[in-house]
């Protein structure tokens, strides 16, 4: 005849302990996939927030028209040509690095004249971590641009805007975006592309 006897104190106890381990075992791989997870999620929300700045800004900066006066000839003065009016600027906002704002205009209603007023004016800059966009016609030092990035989940570390080339054809402009997760500092993703401006007057 067989007989059952009882699990001892002893045995209760190691077979908890070891439930435990295995609990908080268990615990702590789930909460490292699920970090992991999250982490995976933030590094491809701020590759995409990367490509959609560099469809954006391509987008608007490649149609100045670079060099323009205002769809006009230059204006010749005892046989000396006047040099085409710039409608792009580099510069920067405040103590914000250097080359980390441009302006520049172009002939948005199609006029035939590129008009002083904030329509046809644009630009985007660097500003406390942020990359804003040109309102009223506002010089890069001037406050009151629009935020179109989001702090609370991206932080702009850089933005410079560089002209690596110039000829009577137009320019290249060089853009390079230094951007970082605000929640997962260590993920940081650098975005550089060049965009082609004809030169309106070549």
């Amino acid at each position: 005849m067989h007989i059952t006897r009882g699990a001892t104190l002893t045995e209760l106890l190691v077979a908890t302990t070891i439930m435990l381990i295995v609990s908080l075992q268990a615990s702590t791989y789930s909460s490292q996939l699920a970090q992991a997870v999250m982490k995976f999620e933030h590094r491809i929300k701020l590759e995409d927030e990367l490509r959609a700045l560099q469809f954006v800004l391509t987008e608007n900066i490649k149609s100045t028209d670079f060099a323009a006066y205002d769809h006009v000839q230059p204006v010749a003065f005892s046989s000396v040509t006047l040099p085409p009016k710039p409608t792009l600027t580099i510069s920067q906002f405040g103590s914000e690095a250097t080359n980390s704002c441009v302006l520049f205009a172009y002939d948005k209603n199609e006029s035939g004249v590129i008009e002083a007023s904030a329509s046809e004016q644009f630009g985007y800059r660097l500003r406390s971590k942020a990359i804003e966009y040109r309102v009223k016609g506002k010089a890069c030092e001037v406050t009151g641009w629009h935020d179109i990035t989001d702090t609370r989940s991206t932080l702009i570390t850089r933005l410079r805007f560089t002209i690596t080339q110039a000829s009577s054809w137009g320019t290249l402009l060089e853009v390079t975006i230094d951007a970082q997760d605000a929640t997962y500092t260590d993920i940081a993703q650098t975005k550089t592309f060049t965009i082609g401006l004809v030169n309106v007057q070549a």
